[in-house]
Formats: structure tokens, sequence, C-alpha cells
């Protein structure tokens, strides 16, 4: 089967390819007590344990954030086994094949593999490779993708009973609460690094609108 290689920002059929990826990869490794040998304990490349010089980079413009990231990276790596998974931990359109009607993918690049919340995933490949015209429009329904598609994926991985339970906790409430503190603490990397990508304008646009509101129920739930 040709896999063509992707380039630049996605389009729909080939967003919710990657969704579908995800979902699947993820179910694999839902609430397994710790990441497989060989993996780090923590992925993505971006954790702020190792980007403490990118952190001391960050402006005034975006105080509001630095002066929380630590207690969001904190939820996001709670020792608490509930909903962690394995995590590509890059998943940008430079790192995706596409067949040619774009509606199946592979992946590779599994440098910054790991365990975390599966949701930065997506909050990364929303950022990188999804145009923010898009996301405006269509990141609830993106989301509401992938969890459907990660239900049916653990039913076959876990068996239709054990999915079921898994599934009622995991909740779209509860998937949107780790998808926004994912995006924050993303949105944290890039203040001190770089602003950078498809979605970036989206993403920021998001970030300020949590930290608007506060983000001390997030961080409580």
């Amino acid at each position: 089967m040709d896999f063509p290689e992707s380039s630049g920002c996605l389009d729909d059929s080939q967003v919710r390819a990657a969704l579908d990826w995800l979902a699947a990869y993820h179910a694999y490794f839902w609430e397994q007590p710790s990441a497989p040998a060989g993996l780090q304990e923590q992925g993505s490349y971006w954790y702020l344990d190792t980007r403490r010089d990118e952190f001391a980079q960050i402006g005034r413009s975006w105080s509001d954030l630095k002066a929380v990231a630590d207690k969001i990276d904190a939820r996001l790596k709670t020792s608490n086994n509930e909903f962690m998974t394995c995590i590509h931990g890059d998943m940008k359109s430079e790192n995706l094949l596409f067949t040619s009607d774009g509606r199946r993918c592979a992946a590779y690049d599994f440098q910054y593999t790991g365990r975390s919340y599966g949701v930065r995933d997506i909050a990364y490949l929303f950022a990188s490779s999804v145009d923010s015209s898009d996301l405006d429009s269509r990141a609830d329904d993106y989301l509401a993708h992938y969890h459907s598609a990660l239900a049916a994926r653990l039913a076959e991985v876990k068996g239709q009973a054990a999915a079921a339970e898994a599934i009622a906790r995991y909740h779209p409430a509860v998937m949107r609460r780790h998808f926004d503190l994912a995006l924050l603490d993303y949105v944290r990397f890039m203040a001190g690094w770089g602003m950078w990508g498809s979605g970036c304008d989206w993403a920021t646009r998001r970030a300020r609108a949590l930290l608007g509101q506060g983000v001390e129920q997030l961080l409580r739930e």
C-alpha cells in the first residue's frame, strides 16, 4: 500500500485519519501501569522538566501562563494511572504518511514516546498541523471524532464490558479538561521557544481564553 508523505497543513480527511491512528495507538496502551521497557516515563519533547531554559525565556505577555505552568505540569504527570496511555510525543504532519485518498495514515519518529494523557498528542497535532480557520469551526467535532474512535478501539482491545466501563469514566468532559491542560502546556513551551505551526493562532487564542476564565477548575479535577 502506498503511503505518500504528508506536507504542511492537513485537510479534513487527513486530520480524521490521524485521529483514528491515535485512537488505536492510545487504546492499545490504555491505563497500563507503566511505559513499556525502553520508553521514556513521560512522553513528549516539550515537558517542563526538560524545558527550563525555554521557561526562563517566557516574556511578560505570557506571565499568567508562566505562573501556573508548574501546576499544569504536575497535573499532566499525575501518578494516578487512570486515563494514562503511551503517546507518540511528536505528532505533526511531517511525521505522518497518508494513503492517496487521505483516509488512512501511518506515523513514524517515535523518539519522544512515553506515558501521558493521549490528548497531549492531539493538542500538538492541532497546533502544529491543522489550519487555525479549520480549528475555529471543527475543533470540537474533531475531539468528538477521537472520543468515538477511542471507544471503538478500546472495545477491540479490552472487550465490550471493560471498554464500556473505561469510556464511561473517560467521558467527553474529562477528555476536554485534559485537552485544555495539554494545550496550555504546549503553548507554555512555545511562549519560551517561539510560536510556530499552522494552528498556532488558534492555540494561542484558546490558551488566552482559558487563562482569562481561570484554570483552577482544570487543575482540581
